[in-house]
């Protein structure tokens, strides 16, 4: 074996597969995730976390390191694959014996690396090496992009991430009480997450100032809230309030020409009306009424 060869490391190789283990395995998704794009997005979310406590709260983390620990911190899933966090915390035995097998995995990939680098990857590979006070703030990132990527399938009504959302929230909760950066980025950064991009470009152009900060409130399925989504803003002049899990219908009962069968089609088709859609396509089609808009009929809760 030439020396060129001997000096050749699988570090990158293991790296690069990260994209090819697929999260949530054992769910349907609507959009499919892979390790990599998690990691990343937990990345950001870690560096903006670090500057929201240091310019707002005193802190004085490194947000750079910060984002650089949240790009390795499921490296061990390149040999191990994604577990389903209810089984990997199923039994406190088993979680154990588990996390010995994480950090075997993470020993091994920072073997693959040449001995002349290991020192300076040791304390972002091996996760019981890590800074504590930074590891906190990955641990909670890594919350909240399972929340937004859980509220993101609920979205498009995939019921597979109801017990997802609600498993989070309570941690996300926790963290909102003792870490006041998360619960800034929750009330000024989440909520938006699941805006169209098209009206995400209205946001932004042309606004002058930010609006009041709201508080943060988990979604549940016992109480009225907006669900995040398309049009989870009502039109103006009105409000809606509806349940979770429906998304607002920006139509009333006494439009009825084409025109505005097609926009009240657009609208209900992206809110996840889809029985209304269909009949607002129909009618769109025939020219006749859909059922569901005859006066003293349907309404979508609009005051």
């Amino acid at each position: 074996m030439s020396d060129s060869q001997e000096r050749q490391s699988t570090f990158m190789a293991w790296i690069v597969r990260l994209a090819l283990i697929k999260r949530w395995a054992l769910m349907h998704c609507f959009r499919e995730e892979n390790v990599s794009e998690h990691s990343h997005q937990t990345a950001v979310i870690a560096h903006m976390l670090c500057i929201i406590k240091n310019r707002l709260y005193g802190g004085a983390i490194d947000a750079n390191q910060a984002a650089v620990m949240a790009l390795y911190h499921e490296v061990s899933e390149s040999k191990l694959q994604d577990l389903n966090s209810k089984t990997k915390y199923l039994h406190p035995e088993f979680t154990r014996e588990y996390k010995k097998i994480e950090h075997q995995a993470e020993l091994e990939c920072l073997n693959t690396l040449p001995a002349e680098l290991r020192a300076d990857f040791e304390q972002l590979v091996i996760q019981d090496n890590t800074d504590p006070e930074l590891k906190l703030i990955v641990k909670a990132a890594d919350s909240i992009a399972a929340y937004i990527k859980a509220n993101d399938e609920l979205r498009f009504n995939n019921q597979e991430f109801t017990h997802v959302r609600e498993g989070l929230t309570p941690v996300l909760e926790k963290y909102c009480q003792t870490m006041p950066e998360v619960k800034y980025f929750m009330e000024v950064f989440v909520p938006l997450c699941w805006t169209p991009a098209d009206k995400l470009s209205g946001l932004d152009e042309g606004r002058t100032s930010w609006p009041a900060r709201r508080p943060w409130r988990p979604c549940s399925s016992t109480h009225r809230a907006e669900l995040p989504g398309h049009g989870h803003r009502p039109m103006p002049g009105r409000s809606a309030s509806l349940m979770i899990n429906k998304a607002p219908c920006a139509m009333h009962t006494g439009l009825y020409c084409y025109l505005q069968l097609q926009r009240a089609w657009l609208t209900c088709w992206s809110g996840g009306c889809w029985q209304l859609a269909a009949a607002c396509s129909q009618a769109c089609r025939t020219g006749s009424r859909p059922q569901q808009m005859h006066r003293g009929g349907w309404q979508a809760d609009l005051a």
